[in-house]
């Protein structure tokens, strides 16, 4: 991910040094913003103050290099407009304690907001080839509830499976699928199961 270290200078000669995936935008927000550095945005005319970005590249080293540049150009509080020495710290935590969050929160269950939630964030999103196949291959083995064995249809699977490969159907497949459609008649029921023949 391409992150940007950028500099703010008011014309009395605090300054502010951060770090941005769109640092125009996040400049606007800064602007607007509560903290230290809105205020004393607004407090001047924006024409005079200047917004500058100092160096781009990955996200660990522009973390790093932040750490120093806040160093360097004296921008930490009470001198400066930056409240934190920067680098990894409350707004993206270090990968290490990202990791052990992780393993901390893991095996607690979700309550059904959360789980509502999580749903509705996942509606309508696609999901790649990949994605899916290791989904697949998460499940295979696991034993099937009756819920589900009774909504199987073995038509829409391999209508499901075709789109999964997004391989065109080959003899097998094709006789398969009309050997199933011929053996199983719709059974117009509560449920609309399927019933063999």
């Amino acid at each position: 991910m391409l992150c940007y270290l950028y500099q703010i200078t008011l014309p009395d000669g605090r300054g502010y040094i951060g770090v941005a995936l769109n640092p125009r935008k996040r400049f606007k927000a800064h602007c607007r913003s509560s903290y230290n550095i809105g205020r004393a945005i607004r407090e001047v005319d924006v024409s005079e103050v200047s917004f500058r970005i100092l160096a781009c590249g990955a996200q660990a080293y522009i973390y790093e290099l932040e750490a120093s540049a806040i160093k360097a150009f004296g921008t930490r509080w009470p001198s400066g407009l930056n409240m934190a020495g920067g680098g990894f710290g409350g707004r993206d935590p270090h990968p290490v304690t990202r990791a052990r969050q992780s393993r901390a929160l893991k095996g607690y269950p979700k309550s059904s907001a959360h789980c509502i939630n999580i749903s509705l964030g996942l509606t309508g999103l696609s999901r790649s080839l990949e994605s899916r196949q290791n989904q697949s291959a998460a499940r295979k083995g696991q034993p099937w509830s009756d819920a589900r064995r009774a909504a199987y249809d073995p038509v829409k699977a391999l209508a499901a499976q075709k789109r999964a490969t997004d391989a065109p159907r080959s003899a097998e497949t094709l006789l398969r699928l009309r050997e199933t459609r011929r053996a199983q008649i719709r059974v117009r029921g509560s449920h609309g199961q399927w019933a063999s023949t």
